[in-house]
């Protein structure tokens, strides 16, 4: 039976440097999350200890003990199975009457409680969905960690679409690098099986076909989607080692999907170009003045107060992290394997060359059969 104030609670599989971490935990506990939970996908020593120090944190080592316990095997080499066992986990563990899967890099912002909004939601819904926006730059912000300009999803004509964001829309959807199809939050009295952005039913459950749902408009996430250029650059590259978006036979993807998939061709085929990269960023992720004033006329753009630093110093005050960019880089740069060190640094010297500061002339065709010959080279067997 649902409280009269629901609580909630939220779950991510991270592998970002301790600080973003803590950032990440704090915020939400200040939002007024119940628990959070934390599955560290490459713990560091003292990382879970420091982690929970945090009210309602719990820190999970995802080491090779844990998925021995949990599947009676190795790690998934997906990173999508690993986030769904993790999330369905902490679905089994929780208190909580709710529970948000979500990523490190995203963030609730709600300008009621969350528990207010929760108590306002029908008994019948069993999931509920809320709405991603994604983090843009100012030409000048650049440098900052934690800026508060967000896209909405363009829900326009794809003529307009081409209007308003030019050429970049040969690599977005609805305007967005990442995703648009939200994510979101399930009743833990349900037997679910929570995905990234749905839930199901459990096998054996006592009720079948689909959960009911709904979209709550009063809870958004922002969505950072890289915390510094630096970080998409890499989000970026490790996709395409991964192949994580790359087309395989008989699997559909989304529009999205393809849109993604299409920045990394970009980064394939570019990738001894690493300035073409820096460019990229710019034209995806930064809104110059005469585009930010038409979409946020049209409402395309919205301000969101995110501050997790705040709530992070409030929480841990004797942990002096800094969050310029450049120390989240050198985190970042710190954590990679050797081979990725090298490209990471080499980036990071053009970054330092100087960010563009007007959408660069950046090209939006890959000659013809690079793309089906990449994937088919490197999908073959061996």
């Amino acid at each position: 039976m649902m409280s009269a104030s629901p609580t909630w609670a939220v779950v991510a599989t991270v592998a970002e440097p301790i600080e973003l971490i803590a950032a990440f935990a704090a915020y939400h506990i200040e939002m007024g999350a119940a628990q959070v939970f934390l599955f560290l996908d490459a713990p560091r020593p003292g990382d879970a200890d420091i982690l929970e120090k945090l009210p309602g944190v719990q820190a999970i080592c995802c080491d090779a003990a844990y998925w021995q316990e949990r599947l009676q095997r190795a790690r998934p080499d997906s990173l999508t199975r690993v986030q769904r066992v993790n999330a369905n986990y902490a679905y089994e563990q929780t208190s909580a009457d709710w529970l948000f899967h979500i990523d490190a890099d995203e963030y609730l912002v709600s300008e009621r409680g969350i528990s207010d909004v929760l108590a306002d939601v029908s008994e019948q819904v069993d999931y509920l969905r809320v709405q991603n926006l994604e983090r843009v730059y100012r030409p000048h912000q650049q440098d900052q960690t934690f800026t508060t300009l967000f896209r909405v999803p363009f829900e326009g004509l794809r003529w307009q679409e081409r209007d308003l964001f030019g050429s970049a829309t040969v690599f977005t959807h609805k305007g967005f690098a990442g995703y648009t199809a939200g994510k979101g939050a399930g009743r833990t009295d349900r037997e679910l099986k929570l995905a990234l952005h749905k839930a199901n039913f459990q096998k054996g459950a006592a009720r079948t076909g689909p959960p009911n749902e709904t979209q709550c408009s009063e809870i958004l996430l922002a969505h950072f989607d890289g915390f510094t250029p630096l970080s998409w650059m890499a989000k970026l590259l490790r996709y395409t080692d991964l192949g994580t978006y790359d087309w395989q036979p008989g699997k559909g993807r989304g529009k999205g999907q393809r849109k993604r998939a299409k920045q990394i061709d970009f980064a394939r085929y570019y990738g001894g170009e690493l300035r073409r990269l820096v460019e990229l960023h710019m034209l995806l992720k930064v809104v110059l003045p005469d585009q930010e004033q038409e979409l946020t006329q049209h409402g395309w753009l919205l301000e969101l107060p995110v501050d997790p630093v705040a709530a992070l110093r409030k929480l841990l005050p004797d942990h002096a992290w800094s969050f310029s960019a450049d120390s989240i880089n050198a985190s970042l740069r710190a954590r990679a394997a050797p081979q990725r060190q090298i490209v990471l640094n080499a980036l990071q010297q053009e970054i330092d060359a100087g960010l563009p500061l007007e959408i660069p002339d950046v090209p939006t065709t890959i000659p013809d059969g690079v793309q089906q010959n990449l994937r088919e080279k490197e999908k073959a067997p061996q």
